[in-house]
């Protein structure tokens, strides 16, 4: 029903079809308005490829540098030979393998040392072992290496291998690099 009164200022009478009320400009409606901004591209990448490019630099520039160094890292210093004092043994007779085992998880063997300097000053120690089999086969090769030892004390090593190795092996010590402490 309709009132007997006008409408009030501004609205329309309420006979007919209505009309929908008028849009409000101020807030456009869904999909209306700029583009939302594209999403930030992230540095990642570039990031990745430049710290593995740098490390493999940094990889040849060290290969290049041992290979002008000469043919092998552990080359003893250039310092004048020294004479073995009277009554120090030579490097090799400073070392014995205590113990010699595989380890049974890893499979790698080991060899326990027992150096002792038997000069009358401080001396730095490089051991080589080789780890053979039975039949005098290398299987392996490991260092042991101790530093600042003073005259008549000894220390407690392990050369250890890294090759997987299985059955019973022998531990030789190959090689002693004795070299005074600075």
């Amino acid at each position: 029903m309709s009132s007997p009164y006008p409408p009030p200022h501004g609205q329309r009478p309420q006979w007919g079809p209505q009309s929908p009320p008028p849009q409000r400009w101020d807030r456009p409606g869904p999909g209306w308005g700029p583009p939302p901004p594209p999403p930030k591209k992230t540095r990642v990448a570039l990031i990745v490829t430049l710290s593995v490019t740098g490390t493999l630099v940094l990889l040849v520039l060290l290969g290049a540098l041992v290979s002008a160094a000469g043919d092998s890292p552990w080359k003893e210093r250039s310092s004048p030979p020294t004479q073995t004092p009277q009554g120090a043994e030579q490097p090799a007779e400073d070392v014995k393998v205590t113990g010699c085992e595989v380890n049974g998880l890893t499979m790698w063997p080991a060899a326990d040392l027992e150096i002792t300097n038997s000069t009358g000053a401080k001396a730095n120690y490089v051991v080589s072992v080789e780890f053979v089999d039975a039949a005098g086969t290398r299987l392996g090769e490991g260092m042991a290496a101790t530093s600042n030892l003073a005259a008549g004390q000894t220390a407690r090593e392990k050369a250890q291998g890294l090759d997987q190795v299985s059955g019973k092996v022998a531990c030789k010590v190959t090689k002693v690099m004795r070299y005074p402490s600075r």
